[in-house]
């Protein structure tokens, strides 16, 4: 257990960065930098939308958008090439790796008292009278 408070600071400060950078600018700074060729990640099919008709807008092509969903289930691995350009994440699936890594710590030191708790399993006693008939 985290009796200092750690995970539940870094989880608050967390929100404050992610609430306090709200309508900064962060996906159009994203966008500024990519060119042909690259791939974007972002977090769902809908932001995916949204990105490729901003990317139309912008009139720039050949750029793959790949949600986390599509990404994990195989189809951003499977459609890999040598030739690609820059990897770029929205703010959204930042947020949400480290949102998740944030979490998965947490259950770390819960997985950790666990096993200490856990006694000890009792070394195994003679083989059973039928099994030594066969010995």
């Amino acid at each position: 257990m985290d009796i200092y408070g750690i995970g539940s600071a870094l989880r608050g400060m967390f929100g404050v960065v992610s609430e306090g950078a709200r309508r900064s600018g962060r996906t159009s700074r994203m966008l500024d930098l990519v060119r042909s060729g690259d791939v974007i990640l972002c977090l769902s099919t809908r932001e995916a939308e949204g990105l490729r008709k901003e990317l139309k807008r912008r009139e720039i092509s050949d750029v793959r958008v790949i949600d986390k969903k599509a990404f994990y289930e195989g189809a951003g691995r499977a459609n890999a090439r040598r030739d690609i350009g820059r990897v770029h994440f929205t703010h959204e699936f930042v947020e949400d790796h480290y949102h998740y890594a944030l979490h998965r710590a947490d259950e770390s030191l819960r997985d950790i008292e666990l096993i200490l708790y856990r006694r000890p399993t009792p070394p195994p006693g003679p083989p059973p009278l039928r099994e030594v008939r066969y010995w």
